[in-house]
């Protein structure tokens, strides 16, 4: 899969695959510009900005994270995945921000 990425850089679904595969595998960093060049070109790819918010995240990049669970919903605002890790950023907010 990593020739597969390597060799079409640019191509959307090769990285989005290749970058859930590295995120699933817990290589957050690995995957990261994977991710972001799949939401550059799958911009309505509610699962693509999932995952990217998965891997900012997993390195500690919360309020980017969440802009892209935000972005996710604004695509597609059912998407229950998008709409719990939200919730979830939401509790881990300092106290006193909104």
């Amino acid at each position: 899969m990593s020739q597969a990425a390597a060799l079409a850089p640019r191509e959307g679904r090769i990285q989005y695959n290749y970058g859930t595969f590295l995120l699933a595998t817990g290589e957050p960093a690995l995957a990261l510009p994977h991710l972001e060049v799949a939401t550059e070109r799958l911009r309505n790819k509610a699962a693509a900005w999932v995952h990217r918010g998965l891997a900012l995240r997993a390195l500690g990049r919360n309020g980017e994270a969440r802009k892209a669970f935000e972005r996710a919903l604004r695509i597609d605002p059912s998407h229950a995945q998008a709409a719990r890790l939200l919730s979830d950023a939401a509790l881990d907010r300092p106290r006193g921000r909104h």
